[in-house]
């Protein structure tokens, strides 16, 4: 675990004072993030940054409120704001610290370090918690975890990966088992629920998920890291081990919020994905791969009623009827070419009347986190004038189904 602990300390030491000796984002010194830092320091195995993390943890603890909770940052202590999330990993930090560096740590500072930690768990039992929080907190209490439900954010998933790396090894198989099925089949990636998935100039943005997942000597820089992220992953286990079960396109579950209904990935090695945005009403059918969808009432000229975001990557090429265009219209076939297969494209209307004009722009979804680029193409569909009530059809081959589906 050198080489990712490394990693882990470059993102802290770009936002340490000298001035205050804490981790700083702008004015503000969190807590959580400090105990973080405290942690990966003592991971470096060093005698001179073992008493440099001791010293750092010692600060944090009197921080410590009168209910046993450590308020987000250091300037908030009289705020009386406590994150239950950051407790719950500031709880992970220290069942890691005492657990790795029992023997390293003197006596006396381990005293504090542990009565410290009985008072935040004591503060953490009377929180009402539930979905993966109540299952973390179980895990810190050593309890039996409570049962999760399917997960239902990407935020889930990542907390119920910090809970693995503290959890006995008599569990650990089931709940790599319920993990598997988020991650994709032969490659680092999540494909589970949307809620919270973000790309960054066009990329995959990663979370300590990817990062456990790759296997350690992969790790490494990269822009789709934000600092934070790699922070976080000192709670983060490997699991470059799991064989994932999820399949390299998803549709979006009903329980799911939000506009993208499916996300697929066109490149295993960058995490290059295309991504849908449909009506809320729409229909899905496995068998033909085609999308259903009404719009109903009156409607603005212009509106984009579908959207699919596909990466402006050379490795993949758009074309309408074997040429290269800007616009297609009901019944032409749009083809995406990527390296390893083509998906074709293509609408109708099959009830009420209406005009609509597919457009292939350049744009950028609206989960991208950096505003003013372009990264993606966009293929979408216009609706020029339409009746009151009317009914799309959309194929989209993403399985090498044909076009007489439709």
């Amino acid at each position: 675990m050198r080489h990712k602990n490394a990693l882990i300390l470059k993102a802290f030491e770009r936002h340490y004072q000298e001035e205050t000796g804490f981790i700083h984002f702008g004015v503000v010194a969190p807590i959580l993030e400090n105990a973080l830092f405290a942690l990966a320091l003592f991971r470096k195995k060093e005698q001179k940054t073992m008493l440099e993390g001791k010293e750092l943890l010692l600060r944090l603890l009197s921080y410590q409120s009168s209910s046993g909770l450590f308020p987000d940052a250091v300037h908030l202590l009289d705020h009386g704001h406590f994150s239950w999330k950051k407790n719950l990993y500031l709880a992970a930090v220290f069942t890691h610290l005492l657990r790795e560096f029992d023997r390293v740590i003197d006596k006396v500072s381990k005293e504090k370090i542990h009565r410290c930690y009985t008072f935040l768990i004591d503060g953490l039992k009377k929180l009402e918690l539930g979905g993966a929080l109540l299952f973390l907190r179980s895990l810190l209490l050593e309890e039996d975890p409570f049962p999760l439900a399917p997960f239902e954010s990407q935020e889930e998933v990542e907390i119920f990966v910090v809970g693995y790396a503290i959890a006995p090894e008599s569990q650990r198989l089931k709940f790599e088992e319920i993990f598997s099925c988020y991650v994709l089949k032969d490659a680092p990636f999540y494909q589970g629920p949307f809620e919270g998935v973000k790309q960054y100039k066009g990329r995959l943005l990663k979370s300590l998920i990817e990062i456990s997942l790759t296997v350690e000597e992969e790790l490494n820089e990269e822009e789709a890291i934000f600092d934070r992220v790699w922070m976080e992953s000192v709670l983060a286990p490997d699991l470059s081990h799991i064989k994932g079960q999820a399949f390299w396109v998803r549709h979006r579950d009903l329980r799911e919020k939000g506009d993208l209904y499916a996300r697929a990935f066109l490149d295993l090695k960058q995490g290059l994905t295309a991504a849908l945005y449909l009506p809320q009403n729409t229909f899905f059918d496995p068998k033909t791969s085609i999308y259903t969808f009404s719009l109903e009432g009156f409607y603005e000229e212009d509106t984009h009623e579908i959207s699919l975001y596909i990466p402006k990557s050379p490795l993949i090429e758009v074309h309408v009827d074997q040429v290269t265009s800007s616009i297609f219209r009901e019944n032409e076939c749009v083809m995406i070419d990527t390296e390893g297969q083509t998906i074709p494209l293509m609408f109708r209307v099959v009830e009420g009347e209406g005009k609509f004009i597919g457009h292939i722009s350049l744009d950028s979804r609206p989960n991208e986190m950096e505003k003013g680029g372009i990264y993606d193409r966009k293929i979408s569909i216009r609706t020029i004038e339409r009746s009151l009530s009317c009914k799309i059809e959309l194929f989209i081959g993403w399985n090498q189904e044909t076009l007489n589906s439709l």
